[in-house]
C-alpha cells in the first residue's frame, strides 16, 4: 500500500491539476470577452450596438476573433473537466460538467463555421445566408442554451448547501438571461454567462487552495 507521503503527494497533484484547469478556463473566457470588446470598438464599419460578436470573424482581421472563439471552446471544455473533478459527487456533479462540455463543443464548431455577413458588415458586403452561417447560428444557440441549463443545474446543487445559497440565486438569474442574436443584448448575455463561469472557477480555486493548506 502507498505510504502517507505518496498519498499526500498524489492528493496535492490532483488539486494542482484542478487549479490549472479552473484557472485556465477563467483566463480563457476573460480573454475572449476582452478580445471582442476591443475588436468591436476598433474595427472599421463594425457597430457593437447592432452587429453580432461572431461577425468579428469576418473581414481581413477575422482570424483574431476566430482564434478567440476556438480558445473559448477549449477553455469551456477545460472548465467542464475541472468542475467534474472539483465536485465529483452530489447534485449536478454529472450534468453540470456535461452541459458545459457541450457549450465548449458548440464554440469549437462555431469557430469552424463562420457567421454570415449582415447589417452592412463587413462594409460593402451584401447580406448572405449560407450553410456555414446556418450551422454557426444553430450551434451557438445550442451552446448558450446548455450554458443556461448548466446554471439551473448548479443552482439546484447550491440551494442545498448553506455556504453556497447565494450562488443558487445568482445562478438562477444568470440562467434566465435570454440569448440574443447580436448587438448590445448579446454582449450583456455573454459577459453575464461567462462571468458566472469565471467567478465560479475563482470560488472553486479558493476552496481548493484552502483544502490544500489545511
Amino acid at each position: 500500500m502507498p505510504d502517507t507521503a505518496s498519498r499526500t503527494r498524489s492528493w496535492r497533484d490532483r488539486h494542482t491539476r484542478q487549479r490549472l484547469l479552473l484557472g485556465g478556463a477563467a483566463a480563457g473566457l476573460t480573454g475572449f470577452v476582452v478580445t471582442f470588446l476591443v475588436e468591436g470598438a476598433t474595427r472599421p464599419g463594425y457597430s457593437p450596438w447592432r452587429h453580432a460578436v461572431s461577425q468579428l470573424s469576418l473581414g481581413p482581421l477575422g482570424w483574431v476573433n476566430t482564434i478567440a472563439i476556438l480558445l473559448t471552446g477549449l477553455a469551456l471544455l477545460a472548465f467542464a473537466v475541472g468542475l467534474r473533478r472539483a465536485l465529483p459527487t452530489g447534485t449536478g456533479s454529472t450534468w453540470g460538467p456535461r452541459l458545459l462540455g457541450v457549450t465548449g463543443a458548440g464554440f469549437l464548431l462555431a469557430a469552424a463555421f463562420p457567421d454570415d455577413p449582415g447589417l452592412g458588415y463587413p462594409p460593402g458586403t451584401l447580406a448572405q445566408q449560407s450553410l456555414s452561417g446556418l450551422i454557426h447560428g444553430l450551434v451557438i444557440t445550442v451552446a448558450f442554451g446548455c450554458l443556461s441549463a448548466a446554471c439551473f443545474v448548479m443552482a439546484r446543487r447550491f440551494a442545498g448547501d448553506p455556504a453556497w445559497r447565494g450562488w443558487a440565486r445568482y445562478s438562477t438569474v444568470t440562467g434566465l438571461l435570454p440569448n440574443a442574436p447580436g448587438g448590445l443584448i448579446q454582449r450583456v448575455t455573454i459577459i453575464t454567462g461567462f462571468g458566472w463561469v469565471v467567478l465560479l472557477a475563482a470560488r472553486l480555486l479558493r476552496q481548493q487552495q484552502s483544502a490544500t493548506t489545511i
